[in-house]
Order: structure tokens, then C-alpha cells, then sequence
């Protein structure tokens, strides 16, 4: 959560620098006599090495994974090679996404902290529900406007930095469909029926996942047998008492 909340600070401190400099008038002569002025200096092989370094942190242990799984036999129940390639692929698409909001979520929850708030970390919702477009509006819709005005100031101001701040910028701005389509069970259904991110124990249920089911059948079962029992002590009762001469 610091991290992201980090990653924040530097998005915000390099978006005012680079606007500041759009500001400003350049100085290329220092007050001191120098026999030579002093011009701008850009480092693109540092940008560039950032941008790599990070790509590949994020994207190589997903490629060894996969070729991992490749290898191993159990490929055929991630869905095969090709299925496991999309996967990885809309995976790496979606977490894309994802992230710019995760931190916007983060940031809030920090700073709220800092202001003596409490923050509630409910369990997540794993039934059918859907998110609709009021709930979706309701918790995006500031990061939507804040990431509007921040994009449109890059445009006036430095259109170079809004090349580079699309990728966090757009999830935010797109924040609210991206909510509510994502959440949509024909989706999922149609992730299921394509076959895509699988897992050998959707196929093939591990040892302790039988056993559970097992000892949930057997409970079942032991509850409707004294339920049943429990209807017919009431239905014998019933008829004995009804059978009494009056």
C-alpha cells in the first residue's frame, strides 16, 4: 500500500515539475560570468532504462511461468499452451488496468488513516452479484473527475507529459464501464466457456477438496436423516393423540 501510495507522490511531484518548466522561461546564463551558457539537459537512456527495467520486472516472471508450465505435464489443465498464452496476455492487460485504480483506492485509504478515519476492509463479494452504474459512479467517479483535469492540464500545459501519463490517466478516466462490464456474469461465463485461466484443480479436485466435499455430503445427509426422524416423531404423536378416546 506505501508503495503505491509512493508511486502517487512521484506522479504528482514529476507532473509539477515538468509543468513548472513549461512555465518558465529558460535560463541559460548564470548570474556569474561563464564563458559558456548553460543548456538543458535530458537523459532519454536513464527514461528508457527505467521503462525497460521495469517492464521486464513485471513481465519475466510470468514468461518463466509459463514456460514452466509448458514443460511440465500438467499444461493440459491450465487450458494448453495456447489458451495459457492468452491468458497471461488479457492478464497482464486487465492488471494494467487495474492498477492505476488500486492505487487510487490505496491513497485514499492512507490518507483517510492520517486524518483519524476509519476505514472498513469488508470481505469480498464471491456471489453473483453485479456491480450497477450508480454504485460504480459512486465510488470512481472523484478519481474520474481528478484524472480528467489532470490530463487536461497536461494537454495545456506539456502535451509530451500526457503521452506519458496515459497509462495511469486512462484507467481512471475509464474507471466506471471498466467497473461495471468487468463484473458482468457473461463475462466470466464466457471466460469459462472459452477455457481461459483454468487450473489443473478445476479438473482434477486435490485430496483435501474431496474430503471436504465428502464430510459436507455425509453432514448433510446426517441432517436430513434426523430431520426426517424429527417428522415422523411429530406425525406419530400427532396420530396417537388424535387416536385417544375423548
Amino acid at each position: 500500500m506505501l508503495r503505491r501510495c509512493s508511486w502517487a507522490i512521484f506522479l504528482v511531484f514529476s507532473s509539477a515539475e515538468v509543468i513548472i518548466q513549461s512555465v518558465m522561461e529558460p535560463v541559460y546564463f548564470s548570474p556569474r560570468p561563464s564563458l559558456f551558457p548553460l543548456w538543458p539537459i535530458w537523459h532519454p537512456e536513464l527514461t528508457i532504462a527505467l521503462l525497460t527495467t521495469t517492464g521486464v520486472l513485471l513481465v519475466l516472471p510470468k514468461l518463466l511461468s509459463y514456460a514452466l508450465i509448458v514443460t511440465s505435464p500438467e499444461s493440459a489443465g491450465f487450458g494448453g499452451p495456447w489458451r495459457l498464452l492468452v491468458g497471461i496476455v488479457l492478464e497482464i492487460v486487465f492488471s494494467t488496468l487495474m492498477s492505476p485504480l488500486r492505487l487510487w483506492f490505496h491513497c485514499k485509504f492512507v490518507v483517510l488513516t492520517l486524518l483519524g478515519r476509519q476505514i472498513k476492509w469488508n470481505a469480498q463479494t464471491r456471489n453473483n452479484s453485479e456491480t450497477g452504474w450508480l454504485e460504480a459512479l459512486r465510488q470512481h467517479g472523484f478519481a474520474t473527475l481528478l484524472a480528467a483535469i489532470w490530463m487536461s492540464a497536461a494537454i495545456y500545459w506539456n502535451e509530451t507529459l500526457a503521452w506519458w501519463l496515459l497509462p495511469v490517466s486512462l484507467p481512471l478516466l475509464i474507471a466506471v464501464p471498466l467497473s461495471v462490464y468487468s463484473s458482468r456474469l457473461e463475462l466470466g461465463r464466457a471466460i469459462r466457456a472459452w477455457q481461459l485461466f483454468r487450473i489443473p484443480e478445476e479438473s482434477v479436485a486435490p485430496p483435501v477438496v474431496d474430503r471436504l466435499q465428502q464430510l459436507s455430503a455425509a453432514e448433510h445427509r446426517d441432517v436430513s436423516t434426523a430431520a426426517r426422524s424429527r417428522d415422523s416423531s411429530w406425525k406419530f404423536l400427532v396420530r396417537e393423540g388424535s387416536a385417544e378416546p375423548s
